[in-house]
């Protein structure tokens, strides 16, 4: 992340401590959260399961709108290098204005130095 220019569609590392355990980053403050729960409290009803309430504050254009965003993020990481892997409406922040911001690199690896891209853990990943 260090080696990134900013992006309006990725949140920002501003600093880092990794002198010594534990390590630290300061990222930009994004004051709506994570994008999945902002969807799920637009939700004008409440449902159970799988079903879903239309939402009494977004549009479809909105919706259009933040997957448009979420794809810009991942398109200027993606002409970095970077593999993001683990790409999920909890791993997006969203700001006031609507701004979709991709986070959370816990997974994410860097391809370029390399130029492979293989798995070398036995680990669950997260797929949903």
């Amino acid at each position: 992340m260090k080696s990134l220019e900013p992006h309006i569609n990725v949140v920002r590392l501003l600093g880092c401590c990794t002198e010594k355990e534990p390590i630290f980053v300061i990222l930009e403050y994004v004051n709506k959260g994570k994008l999945q729960t902002y969807l799920r409290n637009s939700r004008a009803e409440k449902h159970y399961g799988n079903t879903h309430g239309k939402s009494n504050i977004l549009t479809s254009g909105d919706l259009t709108s933040f997957m448009y965003q979420v794809a810009r993020g991942m398109d200027f990481l993606s002409s970095r290098g970077i593999i993001h892997r683990d790409l999920a409406a909890r791993n997006i922040l969203i700001t006031d204005e609507h701004t979709c911001k991709v986070a959370d690199f816990g997974f994410a690896r860097d391809v370029v130095t390399s130029k492979i891209y293989e798995r070398k853990s036995e680990g669950k990943l997260p797929i949903r």
